[in-house]
């Protein structure tokens, strides 16, 4: 019980001490300041892809064919 006791005291005082660190980081001018220059942007989707077995029908057809390049 003591161990646990200790063990606890232990990682409280680490929180405590990680709280003090994230403080001093947004406070300063800097990288940190706010949560937009800590965190990246969202990356645009790609576009779907084509159906090639549309593509494939349309040019049998005698439509049009868009070559892949």
């Amino acid at each position: 019980m003591c161990c646990a006791s200790n063990l606890h005291a232990r990682r409280l005082q680490e929180l405590e001490q990680l709280r003090g660190e994230i403080e001093n980081l947004k406070s300063s001018a800097g990288e940190f300041r706010d949560n937009g220059a800590r965190k990246r942007g969202r990356e645009e989707p790609e576009a779907a892809p084509k159906d090639i077995w549309e593509d494939f029908e349309k040019s049998i057809k005698g439509q049009t064919l868009e070559p892949a390049f």
